[in-house]
């Protein structure tokens, strides 16, 4: 058997598909495994225990459609592929597994039109990972394990400099207040509650962001800038030594998230208003013991600073 998972998509989307991909690695030892990502999480796979190769698509630059796009379904071709399992409804990625030779092709009901061999029912207010894991079931496996992990390697140079600076703290809390994909509903109290995590509980506060959201540092924390160091475009390895080396994660539903959810870090998210909360929150809410989720009452009224800091008392172990 040789298998290919075509995992496009986020931070989060990639990490709810361990439990799934770990599934087949236990399940089949001796099959061949190999994984197809967005150059943004190649940084995540490359070193995962259970793959044998991980395979880069860049749809918008070396593979983009032409003679870059038929070199990798070339390339993909010589692996020998006798299953593709697709993560995603996308007609794109039906169309890789394909052309890559799988004859057997799982994945999501689209609804329509598929190159699909075998359709698996979407399920919107079922759990990611529960839905990851019923595609590989395809496959004749158990796949009941659904904890998180990842291979969390050791801190870089930058990542110990950092963890340097907090050194004489009680415990490193790891905040990302950013999020600029929730720009509209942002938690705007990250400043203050930053401010009360070091006066009152002796906290090491370190910020994380990256892209654009150092525009939104530099606007909002000018006057706490000293007070805290701030990383940026870490990379997925170096933020999640980061994160692992921190008493607590607070931030926002985000790919950092996920990320302290799966080495084990406790984690705080803030959660802003949106019509369909209780749906997302049932689909995409870490399944683990070390992390609360904080959301609007009604989905409306504000979240005040007390009840985040209130939170991470319980997980911090009380004030200094």
């Amino acid at each position: 058997m040789r298998i290919l998972f075509l995992r496009f998509g986020s931070i989060g989307n990639a990490l709810a598909s361990i439990p799934a991909v770990r599934a087949v690695r236990r399940e089949k030892p001796d099959a061949f495994l190999a994984l197809l990502c967005n150059p943004s999480t190649y940084d995540l796979w490359k070193d995962c225990p259970c793959l044998d190769k991980v395979i880069v698509y860049d749809q918008r630059g070396k593979n983009k459609p032409g003679p870059g796009y038929l070199k990798m379904i070339f390339e993909l071709r010589k692996n020998r592929f006798t299953h593709s399992i697709h993560f995603r409804r996308f007609i794109r990625s039906e169309l890789i597994g394909f052309l890559a030779g799988a004859q057997t092709r799982i994945g999501f009901d689209p609804g329509g039109f598929s190159l699909l061999t075998a359709r698996i029912p979407y399920l919107e207010d079922e759990h990611i990972i529960e839905q990851d894991l019923r595609l590989v079931r395809e496959l004749g496996l158990e796949a009941k394990d659904k904890s998180l992990e990842y291979w969390t390697p050791a801190p870089t140079e930058r990542v110990r400099k950092l963890l340097a600076q907090l050194r004489q703290a009680k415990a490193v809390v790891v905040l990302h207040p950013f999020a600029r994909t929730q720009a509209e509903n942002r938690w705007q109290k990250f400043p203050e509650l930053a401010e009360r995590l070091k006066k009152e509980l002796g906290a090491g506060v370190v910020l994380i962001g990256a892209g654009r959201e150092k525009e939104i540092y530099e606007k909002e924390w000018n006057q706490s800038r000293g007070s805290f160091p701030a990383a940026f475009d870490l990379t997925i390895p170096e933020l999640a030594s980061l994160i692992k080396s921190a008493g607590l994660f607070i931030g926002t539903d985000s790919g950092p998230m996920h990320l302290a959810a799966a080495v084990g870090t406790p984690a705080i998210a803030i959660y802003g208003p949106r019509k369909d909360l209780d749906t997302h929150l049932k689909k995409w809410q870490p399944a683990v013991p070390q992390f609360k989720a904080i959301i609007p009452v009604n989905n409306r009224a504000e979240i005040g600073v007390e009840e985040v800091f209130d939170r991470a008392i319980e997980f911090l172990g009380g004030r200094k």
